[in-house]
């Protein structure tokens, strides 16, 4: 389990022996994830500009002819054939056969690529059932770092356990920085990530025992003869991932939502406290039932995408944020604990990971309490811009101002409309005794806020 913002790992269980020191299969098993990897194949023909969620594809049988002369005959789970779908309705119920002829037509090396630059940049092997996830993955690095990127709208995380090492003083001794890279199209993942939330409720995720109104996102995965029975997904402030299979590879009979998912579903009933949701990407509209670009349910083979040189300037290609405050190896065990022992460890956990969220101010006035006319953080800001103001907010705490604000400019890029980020850039200038510029940040931070 994983931050969805930070990328921080919250909780590692590698056996299901509490404490057992041995082989952790969640760092270091390497198994097919299946149908996991099912999410690229649709993200790289969203990114293609020739489909839609809504665009409609073949459910029909299909044969491969391999480079050795076999031929490759791959078949639904059910073994029916659905004939004409929508993307959609092929994601949600796992069609393998619209799934293949789709990753074929946008290119297997595309999904391939694509993959890899989610995950942990491993390269993956270019053979036709990679689309149907033929190809042996990590639970953490790969699987739980591709599921936190698409979390994140497409903007890549490393996954990271230790943020700072300090002394027996608090001294930190060294600093392990977030690096935030844009790997995926936004508007892209935007698409996919509400196709996944339809999965979670019309698909092979809905079996799923949720609190009312908790909106998640996730997908199963099965190998072959049911080796492996896996369930990845996402709510808004936790990433979680589960595998279940045995060491010398015997079938189980359990599929991944008969399996892995009666794992996943209470541990995130118990530990998520944030319902996944995005803001809507500019050239993207939606109606409540369809997401469209520019008004059109889909895009015409060939069609280019435009954006706006607003985006080009809110997404750079890699950039590199200041530490997340001074906190010393963080005890995976603890939030691992609610797995096995109880919610506390998790929700300590959770407070260590986000910090505070009211933070003393040095150096000049205090603008907070904010007035009432003062902004506030709003749903609309990008995971990947709340994590960076959280940041900001602990360097200010901790003295530096430089770093707090170079913090702030990134996400300022990144979500130039977030209010909240303007008036904590105006805190840190306060800090620093400069009025004039905190007197027009904050004024920014009132004007943004009124839009």
């Amino acid at each position: 389990m994983t931050s969805t913002q930070s990328g921080d790992v919250l909780a590692v269980v590698g056996d299901r022996r509490r404490g057992y020191e041995g082989f952790n299969r969640a760092l270091d098993a390497r198994r097919p994830v299946g149908s996991l990897l099912k999410p690229v194949v649709y993200l790289a023909a969203l990114q293609s500009g020739q489909y839609t969620m809504a665009s409609r594809i073949l459910d029909d049988p299909i044969s491969i002819t391999l480079d050795n002369g076999d031929v490759w005959e791959p078949r639904n789970f059910n073994d029916e054939s659905l004939g004409e779908v929508t993307l959609l309705q092929a994601l949600a119920e796992s069609l393998n056969r619209a799934t293949v002829r789709l990753g074929l037509d946008v290119g297997i090396g595309t999904v391939a690529a694509l993959a890899s630059r989610l995950g942990d940049g491993e390269p993956l092997p270019p053979y036709p059932s990679l689309l149907l996830g033929a190809v042996d993955m990590t639970p953490d690095r790969q699987v739980a770092g591709l599921y936190s990127t698409l979390a994140n709208g497409g903007f890549h995380t490393p996954l990271q356990a230790v943020r700072s090492v300090i002394d027996a003083d608090g001294v930190p001794l060294e600093r392990y920085p977030i690096e935030v890279a844009q790997v995926a199209d936004t508007a892209g993942v935007y698409q996919l990530n509400e196709a996944l939330l339809q999965v979670m409720k019309r698909g092979t995720g809905r079996s799923a025992v949720l609190p009312d109104g908790l909106a998640v996102a996730g997908k199963s995965g099965t190998s072959d003869e049911f080796r492996d029975s896996w369930f990845a997904g996402f709510s808004g402030d936790r990433v979680a991932v589960v595998w279940v299979g045995h060491d010398d590879n015997r079938p189980m009979g359990l599929s991944g939502a008969a399996g892995a998912l009666r794992i996943w579903a209470p541990l995130i009933a118990d530990t998520a406290a944030v319902s996944y949701s995005a803001p809507l990407p500019e050239g993207l509209e939606s109606d409540g039932s369809t997401i469209t670009r520019g008004g059109s349910s889909r895009v015409a083979s060939g069609r280019r995408r435009t954006r706006p040189a607003a985006w080009h300037a809110a997404c750079r290609a890699t950039r590199t944020v200041a530490p997340a405050g001074v906190i010393s190896v963080k005890d995976t065990r603890m939030a691992a604990r609610r797995i096995q022992l109880s919610v506390a460890a998790v929700a300590l956990a959770s407070m260590l990971v986000a910090g505070c969220t009211t933070l003393p101010q040095a150096g000049g006035p205090d603008p907070s309490p904010q007035p009432p006319d003062a902004p506030r953080d709003g749903p609309s800001m990008r995971p990947v811009s709340e994590s960076l103001l959280q940041q900001s907010r602990e360097l200010r705490l901790s003295g530096d101002y430089a770093q707090a604000a170079a913090t702030l400019e990134r996400a300022v890029r990144i979500d130039p409309g977030a209010a909240a980020i303007w008036l904590e850039l105006a805190r840190v200038r306060y800090a620093e005794n400069n009025w004039s510029q905190a007197e027009q940040l904050r004024t920014q931070s009132r004007l943004t806020g009124s839009q």
